[in-house]
């Protein structure tokens, strides 16, 4: 599906999840496969992993609200983006912004802070870009999205000091998008950083690849299966039909179908 959207020129996030290590090495092996053939076909890649949520829980902490904590910050970073695209601002983000940050990026950051009273504004910006379940660094970052909410009371010297935190991070030629807005819904005092960094130098890109026959053997199995699932889209869309113009083959094996869709058909 990744693959389809780039082939229609859409832009393309996607957030994956990485298993737990008590999962096991073979599981941990199939799902840096499927990274490394998933990051060639979307224009960005947020990687969750899901051994860091032992990082934001407590000991006594039940399952279902270690996964809750998960799942709401994931929720609170992408609903953030989404504001940024629909709603406008006093400086304002658009969609093509967002674009020129993420297209072809690679590996990303998202990350999502608020913060109260004195020093808010270093705070909120240390928070945002040190995100707990997300796998990268905003170090050496070539591009990113800054955008700063308040409540009416956002200062020219609160801008300066959160534009700060991120300048002295990212690389000296970084690409960087400011917006700035305000939100009556965010309480008197309160101040929340968004960022989204990408295009990283280093080891960014091949941080996921293991060196060992197994991994590389694993990783063209995934990019085989990928093409396969593509090829094999459900004819179950007129439009995409008229967009590529031929003829989408069904699914011909039960196990082609994502298990959302098994799921539904035995209901």
């Amino acid at each position: 599906m990744a693959e389809l959207c780039r082939s229609l020129n859409m832009v393309t996030i996607a957030v994956v999840t990485m298993p737990f290590t008590f999962e096991g090495k073979e599981r941990m092996q199939i799902a840096q496969g499927a990274w490394n053939a998933l990051v060639t076909h979307v224009d960005a890649l947020i990687t969750v992993h899901n051994d860091r949520v032992f990082s934001i829980i407590e000991a006594n902490t039940s399952l279902k609200k270690a996964f809750w904590h998960v799942d709401e910050i994931l929720r609170e970073g992408i609903q953030a983006v989404s504001d940024l695209i629909i709603k406008p601002g006093l400086i304002n983000v658009d969609f093509s912004d967002l674009k020129a940050i993420v297209q072809r990026a690679g590996p990303a950051l998202l990350g999502i802070a608020t913060a109260q009273g004195k020093d808010r504004a270093e705070r909120a910006a240390e928070h945002a870009i040190t995100n707990p379940l997300v796998e990268s660094s905003i170090d050496n970052a070539r591009r990113v999205l800054l955008n700063i909410t308040a409540c009416g009371d956002l200062s020219m010297i609160e801008v300066q000091r959160v534009a700060q935190v991120i300048t002295e991070r990212v690389h000296p030629d970084a690409k960087i998008i400011f917006g700035a807005n305000f939100d009556s819904t965010l309480g008197k005092g309160t101040m929340k950083v968004t960022v989204v960094a990408c295009d990283f130098e280093g080891s960014m890109q091949t941080s996921l690849i293991e060196n060992d026959n197994d991994a590389l053997f694993q990783r063209k199995q995934n990019t085989e299966t990928s093409r396969t699932q593509y090829q094999n889209v459900q004819e179950n869309s007129p439009l995409l039909k008229d967009m590529l113009g031929e003829k989408i083959k069904p699914f011909e094996n039960l196990e082609d179908q994502p298990a959302f869709l098994r799921k539904k058909k035995r209901e």
